[in-house]
């Protein structure tokens, strides 16, 4: 489960068709807090959506870890269990071009490539991974372990003919910390 991450997350999202006439892609808005210091960005083919790009930019060290929610009928030692943890198999960049990520995309071996997401990843780290034909599964990147909320944007790039969605999410509004995913 994509929520299996052990970071709070909260969303205030929004999403706008843009341009308004014969939109080409879609924008939605999420943050993980107000200083915009580490954001993350997703990027996927749109031929392929199985394989997922996912980049962390900026300062992790802004993040503060918030305590899971303890409800009346819950456990009293809430446990979720943790995605097994991988290492980048991409040289950490501070940022990331389009030609690049669908080169990158492109020439990603499935069978090579995990199915877990990298567990509190630094920024500049990126990974592929491969979250597989089953549609229960197509989040299962997004458990990173961070509280993402607010100003996160999905877009389909290149606006004509698109080829990637690209997902973008901030933890904080100083946007020192984000995740791109392609």
């Amino acid at each position: 489960d994509w929520k299996d991450d052990q970071y709070k997350w909260t969303c205030h999202d929004g999403t706008r068709r843009l341009p308004r006439t014969n939109p080409t892609y879609i924008k939605s808005y999420h943050a993980l807090d107000r200083t915009r210091a580490f954001k993350r960005e997703g990027w996927r083919l749109i031929s392929n959506p199985s394989i997922v790009l996912v980049h962390y930019i900026g300062d992790h060290t802004t993040y503060t870890p918030k305590p899971p929610r303890i409800y009346p009928n819950s456990p009293k030692d809430p446990k979720s269990p943790k995605p097994s943890r991988i290492h980048g198999n991409i040289k950490p960049t501070p940022g990331l071009k389009l030609d690049e990520a669908i080169r990158m995309l492109q020439e990603a071996d499935p069978s090579s490539l995990p199915t877990k997401p990298p567990i509190k990843p630094k920024g500049g780290e990126m990974f592929l991974v491969n979250c597989g034909d089953d549609v229960n599964k197509q989040n299962d990147w997004k458990c990173d372990q961070y509280n993402w909320r607010y100003f996160c944007g999905t877009r389909k790039l290149p606006k004509s003919n698109p080829v990637v969605n690209k997902v973008f999410n901030y933890l904080d509004l100083n946007r020192a910390f984000r995740r791109e995913v392609w």
